[in-house]
């Protein structure tokens, strides 16, 4: 395995981590039934992605890189000043939306920037672009 393959999966490992802090961060804020369920489907995802990447790295000996506790606690206290005074359904989708398209603009910089990853990286990168992707489909319908 190359390094660029494993950047690759290390960054979305990255990616479906802050992701799983993010979801468990707004559950806990989230009052709407529709958005809980509809949440706690994309923590789901996210969570299979991060298992399905630390496997392949694992495989190839490589110890997945964990999200800084700094990090994390940014992430946490950034979703918690966001949802203080307002925890409605368009609040927290918005804040999905925005997470998801961060997440797919960075890991689709790096799939054009290495071009030395094998298809199988390739595949599962574009694989969770297009997850991130489907979730702000998904959580746009709240925005309305």
């Amino acid at each position: 395995m190359q390094n660029e393959d494993i950047k690759v999966l290390n960054e979305i490992h990255k990616g479906s981590e802050m992701g799983l802090v993010a979801f468990d961060d707004m559950l806990i804020k989230a009052e709407d039934d529709t958005i809980i369920d509809a949440m706690d489907k994309a923590k789901q995802q996210f969570l299979v992605f991060k298992d399905k990447v630390k496997y392949e790295l694992l495989r190839h000996g490589q110890i997945p890189k964990e999200v800084s506790g700094f990090q994390k606690l940014t992430a946490s206290a950034s979703i918690n000043f966001s949802t203080l005074f307002d925890n409605s359904v368009q609040n927290i989708s918005e804040m999905i939306v925005k997470g998801n398209e961060m997440g797919e603009e960075k890991l689709s910089e790096e799939l054009n920037d290495l071009h030395g990853i094998s298809e199988d990286t390739r595949n599962l990168c574009l694989e969770f672009i297009d997850l991130q992707k489907k979730q702000k489909e998904e959580f746009s319908k709240y925005l309305h």
